[in-house]
């Protein structure tokens, strides 16, 4: 992580703003203060946290711009102040895909923010914001001459499953010639004062994580009897769809299954699988790289033994999920 702060003329630290794998840029706003007629001087330290030993005299990758805060979605628009695009591995390890995925936070302008980027041959391009205005493309490094240009690619969307606030995303797999390097911009054709928050990554495919939730029909059951519901889960998208983890939920403790254990089978397999006493959820671990990855979408079947009897009411299960996002063109630079 690359840190900025900003003292003052007193030497008292007035803000400080911060970049990482994630975060690729950050801001402090100087305020005038009220009264003050003249030019007042401020004091930048750059250092790498946690530890400072990382920070290398001299380093180019990061850069600082300073200027009038109506401009500020021109601070990085040239071609010179790009800095290098890491190349982006699904990494099942963490969820911090390898540090990445940077992220915007300031505004982007119709010239864009450029990334310099080396490629290994045919790799996807994605671009994802908090709305469907922004769009990319790929310069040649020497001439930069527009190789590729996702103005006309119709952005999709995935709804995030907490805040039902959609994520839209543009790309395309790139056959880019291997071994070389090239520049890419995100860009704004429409700009205006907004703050989009947006993602570029090139390289393997960008997955997506969500949820979702089924109720289960309310049933007549005896005690000591074994019943088997079946429910679909639809996929969110075009792309492959991976369980992380599934949760049987919602039943007061009268109607827990006897025994407290209950089991389910995924779409396509044969065999059940059952909780641990006292867990409410089943783990498949999607994000473990040495599991192997269970289908999510399609006929789930959940099993369960009645602890009595009656009518059996309340009860849903949540299917945690990872899903990639695609559903994009092929395109050649």
């Amino acid at each position: 992580m690359i840190v900025l702060d900003v003292y003052d003329e007193n030497g008292e630290k007035y803000d400080t703003a911060c970049c990482d794998g994630q975060n690729i840029n950050d801001k402090v706003v100087l305020k005038k203060t009220d009264g003050m007629n003249r030019e007042y001087t401020y004091k930048l330290k750059v250092r790498t946290a946690p530890s400072e030993e990382y920070y290398v005299d001299g380093d180019s990758s990061f850069r600082i711009a300073y200027g009038e805060s109506s401009q500020l979605h021109y601070f990085f628009e040239e071609v010179y102040d790009s800095i290098d695009l890491p190349y982006y591995h699904t990494v099942r390890g963490t969820r911090e895909e390898n540090g990445t995925e940077p992220v915007g936070r300031l505004p982007v302008s119709d010239f864009g923010n450029y990334y310099r980027i080396s490629t290994n041959g045919t790799e996807r391009v994605t671009l994802t914001s908090s709305d469907d205005h922004l769009r990319f493309k790929i310069l040649d490094e020497r001439t930069l001459r527009t190789l590729f240009d996702s103005a006309e690619l119709l952005p999709l969307s995935i709804e995030n499953s907490t805040t039902k606030i959609p994520t839209y995303y543009v790309g395309a797999d790139i056959n880019f010639e291997a071994g070389t390097s090239y520049y890419l911009c995100v860009y704004d054709p429409n700009p205006n004062s907004t703050y989009r928050s947006y993602a570029i990554t090139v390289g393997e495919p960008k997955m997506f994580s969500g949820y979702r939730t089924i109720n289960i029909p309310d049933r007549t059951v005896s005690a000591g009897t074994t019943y088997t519901a079946t429910f679909d889960l639809d996929r969110v998208n075009d792309g492959p769809m991976y369980v992380d983890k599934i949760g049987y939920h919602g039943y007061s403790v009268d109607w827990a299954p006897e025994g407290g254990h209950f089991s389910v089978r995924s779409p396509g397999k044969s065999t059940w699988v059952t909780n641990s006493l006292y867990h409410s959820n089943i783990e498949y671990n999607y994000w473990d790289p040495d599991t192997v990855p269970v289908r999510a979408d399609g006929e789930w079947s959940l099993r369960f033994t009645a602890a009595k009897s009656g009518t059996c009411t309340g009860r849903w299960v949540r299917i945690f999920y990872a899903t990639e996002l695609c559903g994009y063109n092929t395109a050649q630079s």
